[in-house]
């Protein structure tokens, strides 16, 4: 999609694997832009 786009994320992050963007930032605005890429590593 080219538009941004809602991001829910459930549980917590536990680390950033990849990033082409500051991952940290989109969890926090929990907002997906056409650009963003990134692999996260997720607690149990």
């Amino acid at each position: 999609s080219n538009e941004e786009q809602d991001l829910t994320v459930e549980g917590k992050v536990k680390s950033v694997l990849i990033e082409n963007t500051a991952a940290k930032e989109v969890l926090e605005k929990q907002v997906l832009a056409p650009w963003d890429a990134f692999c996260v590593e997720m607690t149990d």
